[in-house]
């Protein structure tokens, strides 16, 4: 069994110091993370461990998902990122009044994305062999049969 914490950005950011928030991170083999303005969190992460985040999905990329931090993220040898891939028939757009929003770039009010629970099992599993591997574990983690 895989232990699991589900955590919202809102309330790790006003419930707890910058420094609270590192240590807080720091305890996480995995992280499933939302992507966005927060990705700053991978930078935290111990060696050895791998993130799944969120593809950001907008109207103009001709159907498929783009990722604005991996230049830098993406090619870090010593942690493992995976995106979680986004396409127009997984995101919703959110109307809002709110002029002040760049809706460009603040993806998590402007659209809601549906997950595949299938399709994140998958991710989860490979990032969970990919952190057993380069850990030097051993059969610590099986597939879920049964979503």
């Amino acid at each position: 069994n895989v232990g699991v914490e589900i955590a919202f950005s809102r309330d790790v950011y006003s419930r707890l110091s910058l420094k609270q928030q590192i240590e807080w991170i720091a305890q996480f083999t995995v992280v499933i993370h939302n992507g966005g303005d927060d990705s700053y969190i991978y930078w935290f992460m111990r060696e050895k461990t791998a993130l799944i985040t969120m593809d950001w999905y907008g109207g103009t990329n001709d159907g498929y998902s783009i990722h604005y931090d991996s230049d830098n993220i993406e090619f870090d040898p010593l942690k493992k990122t995976y995106y979680y891939y986004m396409t127009r028939d997984d995101m919703q757009v959110v109307h809002s009044n709110d002029t002040h929003r760049n809706t460009r770039f603040d993806s998590k009010n402007v659209y809601r994305y549906r997950l595949d629970a299938q399709r994140l099992a998958n991710y989860a599993h490979s990032a969970l062999l990919w952190v057993e591997t380069w850990n030097g574990w051993h059969n610590t983690f099986h597939k879920p049969v049964k979503i």
